[in-house]
């Protein structure tokens, strides 16, 4: 059985790059960096097959912090990215929208209402963060809040957005996510979202491709995802 599936997988591996040496693969490989939340993929993948029936997209597990690696070993051909990585000026890319971190509180909660919280605000708080957060990691990745901020207590997960959704709409802590990944929940789970600080916390998403000829599949689903993604 063992042998039979390595088999399988190599003649695999070995159809995709016959397709890729002559040009005619029939699948883009897709990862987005920082979401578990993909509500806004369906319509981009269905005018992406009105335009090529024959082709698939295969959406790839990639780490947070490795999509932009991922592309230039050829693991993906589209990253959706916002943060920044060593390697960035080796790939290609195109701006697609902006959005900004948000706290993320069940709707009766004290900041829920307010224009912004400060840095202050989040002394004593209990901080449901993704695991990619995890401060014991080495090197760290920053704390998504404003600077000066001490929460009284950090709990990191699984990069799963409905569990820290759950965990939010339970009581158990605050968390902080991209606006229009919070968005979804808010009516179905009684959240409320409030701004970090005065000016907030922006951050620019790009469509990252590797620096070689796209093939028609390819050149497709970058223009489909740069056209229909406008979200705010």
């Amino acid at each position: 059985m063992a042998a039979r599936q390595v088999l399988g997988e190599l003649e695999s591996a070995a159809r995709d790059l016959r397709e890729m040496r002559d040009g005619h693969a029939r699948h883009v490989r897709f990862t987005a960096q920082c979401s578990t939340t993909f509500q806004w993929l369906p319509p981009v993948v269905r005018a992406f097959r009105e335009r090529h029936p024959e082709a698939e997209i295969r959406i790839a597990a990639v780490p947070d912090d490795a999509p932009v690696p991922a592309l230039l070993a050829g693991l993906v051909d589209v990253a959706l990215v916002t943060k920044p990585d060593r390697e960035m000026d080796r790939v290609s890319l195109t701006r697609a929208f902006e959005d900004e971190m948000v706290a993320v509180v069940p709707a009766g909660h004290p900041w829920s209402g307010r224009a912004h919280v400060t840095a202050e605000d989040f002394a004593g708080t209990h901080l449901v963060l993704y695991d990619g957060y995890d401060q014991n990691r080495i090197p760290s990745t920053p704390l998504p809040i404003p600077h000066g901020a001490r929460p009284g207590r950090i709990t990191v997960m699984p990069v799963i957005t409905d569990l820290l959704i759950e965990m939010v709409a339970a009581g158990q802590g605050i968390t902080v996510l991209p606006n229009w990944v919070a968005a979804p929940y808010l009516v179905s789970h009684g959240l409320s979202t409030v701004r970090l600080g005065p000016e907030g916390l922006p951050r620019t998403w790009y469509i990252a491709t590797r620096r070689e000829p796209r093939s028609a599949h390819l050149e497709a689903f970058v223009e489909e995802l740069t056209t229909r993604l406008h979200i705010r």
